[in-house]
């Protein structure tokens, strides 16, 4: 259950009807979840440490992509230390 409004910046962020109609809606008769994104950090690796996965993405649960991150950043780890192909 809300105690304020839905800030305008996240209605902003819907199809305009879908808005309205959470806005007409009061707050304490919806329930949300609000998930925040971070901005990515600078950099993953400074000498002989590499942050993957989590530890380098913070990303909002909702998105499911924590698994998806962690595998790449593996992959992408694996062909920098093996030599034979590009990082990127």
């Amino acid at each position: 259950m809300l105690r304020e409004p839905i800030p305008a910046e996240a209605l902003a962020k819907l199809h305009p009807e879908a808005a309205a109609l959470i806005a007409a809606t009061p707050p304490e008769a919806v329930v949300a979840n609000w998930s925040f994104d971070l901005d990515p950090l600078p950099r993953l690796v400074q000498g002989r440490v590499a942050l993957l996965g989590d530890a380098a993405h913070a990303m909002s649960l909702s998105q499911a992509r924590g698994m998806t991150a962690g595998l790449e950043d593996a992959l992408v780890l694996a062909r920098a230390l093996d030599g034979s192909q590009s990082a990127a």
